[in-house]
């Protein structure tokens, strides 16, 4: 089973990682897909749209955010598994979001790039090694080994499930 310590991510990202309990992350993972969905599928259709804050984003564009987030932490896994010594570049959410235009996307567009993105990147874990996950690169400017960015991934996802439910749908 890989397990993830505070020495494997940069401590930005604790507030992601300590979401996720110690069970098989894969496992995790895979059961995440039907919760986020699930979980969407409930609001309201005029819910996905709304802002509950000026400058706050959309459901839609969290979402998206989830997605660029999804896609861009499995590059960074997959760099690092396969020993990249070059500093992978950052990236500004908030630009990605505006430029994403994800408002205009409809709400199973948005899911199923969702699917789309985790069942790839699943697909690429499943192709690592025990050593692969041990390797050690550079993101952003912090250290991270590739064992980090499953954790990482559901973490963000709870997060954002906690943040709809907070804002946006008070069941």
């Amino acid at each position: 089973m890989l397990t993830v310590s505070e020495s494997d991510y940069p401590p930005y990202y604790n507030t992601y990682v300590s979401m996720v309990s110690d069970s098989d992350i894969f496992h995790l993972l895979e059961d995440q897909k039907s919760e986020l969905i699930s979980f969407l599928q409930r609001l309201p259709e005029h819910s996905w749209n709304f802002r509950y804050a000026e400058g706050k984003w959309s459901v839609k564009e969290i979402l998206g955010h989830i997605c660029d987030c999804e896609l861009i932490f499995g590059y960074r896994a997959v760099c690092l598994a396969r020993g990249e010594a070059q500093s992978l570049p950052g990236f500004d959410q908030n630009e990605y979001v505006k430029n994403g235009r994800f408002d205009e996307l409809s709400n199973q567009q948005l899911l199923n790039l969702f699917l789309q993105v985790r069942d790839s990147n699943l697909a690429y874990f499943g192709t690592f090694n025990p050593f692969d996950w041990e390797n050690k690169g550079t993101a952003n400017g912090a250290s991270f080994t590739a064992k980090a960015f499953p954790f990482i991934m559901a973490g963000h996802v709870a997060h954002h499930i906690e943040v709809i439910q907070k804002f946006y749908f008070k069941a």
